[in-house]
């Protein structure tokens, strides 16, 4: 088995829709904290053009795209801890070897601050995410490609 190390660019992203599943009261009185949970499914979209060959004695393979359209299902929960903090917990898994991606995945823990201004509330959280942006299968090669690292996100709510 060879590792083979370099330097990519590309693009991700992730469309779908979300459900409320529901909004509970963690406790008595206005200012208790608030839990909302919603399902979703979506599809990952990973465009990722790249010149990569492999070669072994006797073997040459070459890969000229990691593009796929993949599916995608998981859990959203927001945490309002107070009228300004909150909590943003999320996890989803895919893939399902469709575009030849066995295996996506998402785990992403996040802490926010919302405040409002110029007619809507703004959320800017920090935290960390940890993913695998693929698990592919192409022209008789296994690669898998995991990202992690700080996350910061800044959001509108109108």
């Amino acid at each position: 088995m060879a590792t083979i190390k370099y330097n990519d660019a590309g693009s991700l992203i992730d469309v779908g829709l979300s459900y409320e599943l529901g909004r509970w009261d963690l406790g008595g009185g206005g200012g208790a904290p608030v839990l909302t949970v919603e399902p979703f499914a979506e599809a990952r979209l990973l465009y990722d053009p790249v010149d990569l060959n492999l070669s072994r004695v006797g073997r040459s393979t070459t890969i000229d795209s990691f593009t796929n359209y993949v599916p995608d299902f998981g859990m959203r929960t927001f945490w309002e801890l107070t009228q300004h903090w909150n909590l943003h917990v999320e996890g989803d898994y895919g893939g399902f070897g469709v575009g030849d991606n066995h295996q996506t995945w998402q785990a992403v823990g996040l802490v926010g601050y919302r405040w409002p201004g110029w007619g809507v509330y703004w959320n800017l959280e920090a935290g960390y995410r940890a993913m695998r942006l693929f698990d592919l299968r192409k022209n008789a090669v296994e690669i898998q490609l995991d990202c992690r690292g700080p996350n910061v996100i800044l959001s509108m709510e109108f």
